[in-house]
């Protein structure tokens, strides 16, 4: 899929200009994606590890809950399922955060 195909609301257009997200290799080639790489130090491979365990281990924290499992079903319209379910999520990762 082309670049310009991609949904507009995804987190990747939500990157600051001048800013880098951290990817693992299927992220590989994309200008604002920082992938692991041969020539990097050991020091910068050690901490992008780190913050892709971090991010993994948030998910999996994340997934525990069942909130990504099973279709989110509450609320009485679009917008309002669509609050909700923001909502929850966004208790849970305030749940995991606090852990």
């Amino acid at each position: 899929m082309k670049k310009d195909e991609w949904d507009k609301s995804a987190l990747y257009f939500k990157i600051p200009p001048g800013k880098r997200a951290v990817g693992d290799s299927g992220y590989k080639g994309i200008s604002n994606v920082t992938t692991t790489k041969n020539k990097h130090s050991k020091g910068l491979k050690k901490f992008l590890t780190r913050a892709k365990q971090r991010q993994e281990s948030f998910h999996t924290r994340l997934k525990s809950f069942h909130i990504l499992r099973y279709r989110f079903r509450h609320g009485s319209s679009t917008k309002n399922k669509m609050d909700t379910h923001k909502m929850c999520v966004e208790a849970i990762c305030v749940i995991v955060q606090y852990e």
